[in-house]
């Protein structure tokens, strides 16, 4: 042996340390939260969505009914005109206000009562969203346009709308989840 090498008295290994098992733990570990975090981000966007054009649609809605009409127009003619006007605000986000309505938008409900004489219900007949449809405050005054809007957050005709529930496979399921709003205006 040369000098100016000096023992430790321990044998020589050839064997180094190679992180692939513990990034292999880690990836494991960390995949399975990401692919919850992905789905919840674009699940409670949708919900936020959704929302947001629902109460745009309920205040579009009371304000619609809270018009002055012809005295030509009938009950029937101004609750058709808050649907549509409604329609217009939740189509975006594929719902609909309509009996039977199309194959491809969710159904929802909503409920007017205007000046005491109007009151008109248009829109789904879903027992469930039926029984939560709740008008929301005090019975409306003499000079008042109430509108109450429901729908269930996820439906299973068609599947999916409004809100997808990706979550479900998780333990966080929306299925028997309702919106119900309400919006009152003055008469104009």
């Amino acid at each position: 042996m040369r000098a100016d090498r000096k023992s430790t008295g321990e044998p020589k290994t050839s064997r180094q340390w190679h992180p692939q098992g513990v990034i292999t733990l880690e990836v494991i570990l960390v995949i399975p939260l990401l692919v919850i975090e992905f789905f919840a981000i674009f699940e409670f966007g949708t919900i936020a969505i959704v929302f947001n054009a629902a109460n745009a649609a309920v205040v579009a809605g009371a304000y619609e009914g809270s018009l002055v009409y012809p005295n030509t127009f009938t009950d029937d003619d101004i609750a058709d005109a808050i649907r549509d006007r409604m329609d217009d605000f939740l189509n975006v986000v594929g719902i609909e206000i309509a009996d039977g309505g199309s194959a491809s938008l969710a159904d929802a409900r909503i409920e007017i009562k205007r000046g005491g004489t109007l009151s008109k219900v248009r829109g789904t007949t879903d027992a469930g969203v039926i029984a939560n449809c709740i008008q929301i405050g005090d019975s409306p005054a003499i000079d008042e346009c109430v509108v109450t809007l429901c729908f269930r957050l996820n439906q299973t005709t068609p599947s999916g709308k409004p809100i997808p529930n990706w979550l479900s496979m998780f333990g966080f399921s929306i299925s028997n989840t309702y919106f119900n709003a309400t919006s009152r205006a003055l008469l104009q």
